[in-house]
């Protein structure tokens, strides 16, 4: 019913929020802030000794230190069905994560729960203007 263009707008805003609450605001798809590290981790994170580490990941907690597993999520595709986000070369580093209790998306929880709502209004309001397009006012007229 829609297009594959307007999946494409959703998923994109869904790419930038979903991003934003992982990374920016650094909290887990459950929406509870990311676990410290353990001290030993931690301390060389804060100091920058990590290999590969990128200068502004020191002071944070999400899971982050060269940039590359935040960059792999992307845009995967657009159909007439749906949209996919994922990661292309990073992907196992979420099972990893998760055992960690560092949970960045989960079967049950693919998205935070305001990127999920985000997705509701968007479909909504896209359905809304399909179904506007779609059904004219048809006169009926019965008999001659």
């Amino acid at each position: 019913m829609l297009r594959p263009t307007a999946y494409k707008r959703i998923a994109m805003k869904s790419l930038r929020m979903f991003k934003d609450i992982i990374w920016g605001k650094q909290t887990d798809v459950r929406g509870n802030k990311f676990k410290r590290y353990s001290t030993k981790y931690g301390k060389r994170k804060k100091e920058g000794k990590l290999k590969y580490q990128a200068a502004d990941s020191k002071s944070t907690r999400a899971p982050y230190v060269s940039g590359d597993f935040r960059d792999d999520f992307q845009f995967r595709t657009a159909t007439k069905d749906g949209f996919r986000l994922g990661w292309g070369a990073f992907g196992g580093r979420v099972k990893h994560l998760a055992k960690m209790g560092r949970p960045v998306t989960t079967p049950k929880n693919p998205f935070p729960e305001p990127v999920k709502d985000m997705i509701d209004r968007q479909l909504d309001l896209e359905i809304k203007h399909a179904l506007n397009k779609t059904h004219k006012n048809v006169d009926v007229k019965i008999g001659k």
